[in-house]
């Protein structure tokens, strides 16, 4: 958001919610019609064998950019955390491989999404906790402390630079990133397959991801939003 401007970063995250949501109900309508249940089968109905690879390198390729991305956010992330709670200093690459080997690959080797709609309130209850933070930081202003605002003389109004100024460089750069918060097309049969039997209908799931995109784009905002205001583009 900072690279890119306030406004238009706002309006690009609604953008992709409603046009991720549109796409999830989209494929979820197209494989009822032609009954197929993984997206794999579903390329295949429509582009045959050579439909059917491209998703599957894509998929891969995707996940594999995904995995590694987490991977280094734990690296990054869990030994200064720890070290900071416990007062205790393990080394950070050995803690990756212990984390990685415990939770994520047996998570990664689920084949339904079943067995985790119980342990995802745990994740609703940590995404919770980080707004009610973020927030928290912009009330007592820590941004100020951090760095003071410098008033700009050419560049017009404060609320013109904070909030209307399109930064184009910035914004071609991240419209990946505004894109990447959203993509799930890749799990949309495994979440539609842990519903209930008698759930799974299109009507149902177009419910279903009214309310999760609603809520991934509320929070996405939240954090990215009150983030923002907190040190602005420093």
């Amino acid at each position: 958001i900072a690279d890119a401007g306030g406004l238009i970063s706002v309006v690009l995250i609604i953008f992709f919610a409603i046009l991720v949501k549109a796409s999830l109900d989209l494929v979820i309508r197209l494989s009822l019609s032609h009954q197929v249940n993984t997206y794999e089968d579903l390329a295949t109905k429509a582009f045959g064998t050579f439909g059917r690879c491209l998703v599957g390198v894509s998929k891969f390729i995707y996940s594999f950019g995904c995995l590694i991305a987490y991977v280094v956010v734990i690296k990054d992330n869990l030994e200064s955390a720890l070290g900071n709670l416990f007062a205790f200093n393990i080394d950070s690459s050995v803690l990756t491989w212990l984390v990685s080997t415990t939770i994520v690959l047996p998570l990664c080797l689920l084949r339904d999404m079943t067995p985790l709609a119980s342990a995802s309130v745990v994740s609703n209850v940590a995404m919770a906790s980080i707004v009610a933070i973020v927030i928290y930081l912009w009330w007592i202003g820590v941004g100020d402390a951090v760095s003071p605002e410098i008033t700009r003389g050419n560049h017009g109004s404060l609320l013109y630079h904070h909030w209307f100024e399109i930064r184009w460089a910035g914004l071609i750069d991240n419209v990946g990133t505004f894109v990447f918060t959203f993509v799930c097309q890749h799990t949309v049969h495994l979440a539609f397959d842990s519903l209930r039997p008698e759930l799974r209908t299109l009507q149902r799931w177009k419910r279903v991801s009214s309310f999760s995109l609603g809520a991934s784009c509320l929070i996405s905002l939240m954090v990215g939003v009150f983030v923002y205001m907190t040190f602005w583009d420093r």
